[in-house]
């Protein structure tokens, strides 16, 4: 008779049939970005190294399997967390960029040689990159997990079809005239009004901001190309600064078009935190290498991103508007924001004042030395001269290995 129960109620020298069932959570948005290809090859990589752990196969099917594997009861859980580790590390998954496999890994056991009745016992979640705290997969966080996927999954789609744009909102020099302007993302839904800056928040916790931030950045550079005067800045998420595949087609273009490298400027955004300061710089100092500029965006808003400064000079750095703001009704801060933008211009950046929006804001920024100045007083993002955003080509994607 079989006998079927907890680790915890096993001998520690008893011998257990230990089985995992490995299943994609995310499966119906990787198939939906990168087809079942993908998929398969995911499935097909767990295979190919579950035998360095010494698992072989009950089971396949499309989107999860079932190995299985003798041993104690002792190394039962051990082998379970070093096969968690080994899969959440692999640079295997870095592939398929934006969206990470999240998989959900059930522990099974049974004390008889024949695996053909099992119990699940305890569940885990891998979620990619490490980094990122796995999520608890209950049906809360399943509920609102698969919300904003298909939320996200729907702009994706309104991207692809053309119905995004960037508008421009000029940035002015002390003299009045334009300096350059800065592409900001617009969504335009047939079936509600989006708000931007929602959007690009559930971007960034899904793992998408990157596939926009590739779509914007090319928008920008073909801008460049086709207008030889213009200089544009675009903002990027820190989830982006990565130099991966994803930035293949952009890299080439920029080393091709020095004259657009030097005339692109890009702006780190105010919403994700820099997880990993090494990558950063190298896809930093990389693009700046080429001849592309950086600019700061938000700072003194609070974000926790002190390091993005440590080791790299940014070109510019961008006064939030609530600095500007605060300043209107506390003018003993003054000195302070004064030896602030002192600083930073002795450090080798140029200042931009954000959020003007009267006259008075005109003078404390001229008054606290601020190069540039941004904001609605001095022009709203324009629709007029807007730039459209373009498909990226299937053969863009099929040249590293995806399927879409």
């Amino acid at each position: 008779m079989k006998k079927k129960s907890r680790f915890a109620a096993f001998p520690e020298n008893k011998e257990l049939v230990v089985c995992l069932h490995i299943f994609i959570v995310n499966y119906k948005h990787i198939r939906a970005l990168y087809g079942c290809q993908c998929c398969t090859e995911i499935l097909e990589f767990i295979q190919s190294n579950i035998f360095i752990f010494g698992f072989s196969f009950l089971s396949i099917g499309q989107d999860e399997m079932v190995i299985s594997l003798r041993s104690r009861n002792t190394e039962v859980k051990l082998l379970a967390e070093a096969l968690l580790l080994f899969f959440s590390t692999n640079n295997f998954f870095g592939r398929y960029l934006p969206i990470m496999p999240v998989l959900s890994i059930s522990e099974v056991v049974s004390s008889s040689v024949d695996a053909g009745s099992l119990t699940s016992i305890q569940s885990k979640s891998a979620s990619f990159p490490t980094r990122l705290k796995p999520p608890q997969l209950t049906s809360k966080w399943r509920a609102a997990y698969e919300a904003e996927m298909n939320f996200c999954q729907r702009l994706v789609t309104a991207l692809e079809k053309g119905g995004c744009s960037l508008n421009l909102q000029p940035v002015y020099d002390m003299s009045g005239g334009i300096f350059y302007s800065e592409a900001l993302l617009r969504f335009s839904d047939n079936l509600c009004k989006i708000d931007t800056q929602k959007a690009i928040d559930a971007f960034e916790r899904t793992g998408q901001i990157r596939l926009v931030d590739r779509y914007v950045v090319n928008a920008v550079i073909g801008r460049l190309k086709s207008d030889s005067m213009a200089v544009i800045a675009c903002n990027i998420s820190a989830l982006s600064f990565n130099l991966d595949f994803w930035w293949e087609s952009a890299l080439k273009d920029l080393k091709k078009y020095p004259a657009v490298a030097n005339r692109l400027v890009v702006e780190l955004t105010e919403g994700a935190i820099i997880e990993d300061q090494a990558a950063f710089l190298k896809f930093a100092k990389a693009l700046k290498a080429l001849g592309v500029r950086f600019a700061l965006d938000d700072f003194g808003a609070g974000m926790p991103r002190a390091a993005a400064i440590n080791g790299f000079i940014f070109d510019y750095i961008k006064l939030d508007k609530g600095v500007i703001r605060d300043l209107r009704r506390d003018s003993i801060k003054f000195q302070m924001i004064l030896n602030l933008v002192a600083y930073l211009k002795n450090v080798g950046a140029q200042v931009v004042a954000e959020g003007i929006e009267d006259e008075g804001d005109v003078f404390i920024a001229k008054e606290l030395g601020c190069s540039y100045m941004q904001g609605y007083h001095l022009g709203y993002p324009s629709s007029k001269n807007n730039i459209s955003i373009k498909t990226i080509s299937q053969n863009e994607y099929n040249a590293f290995g995806l399927c879409v």
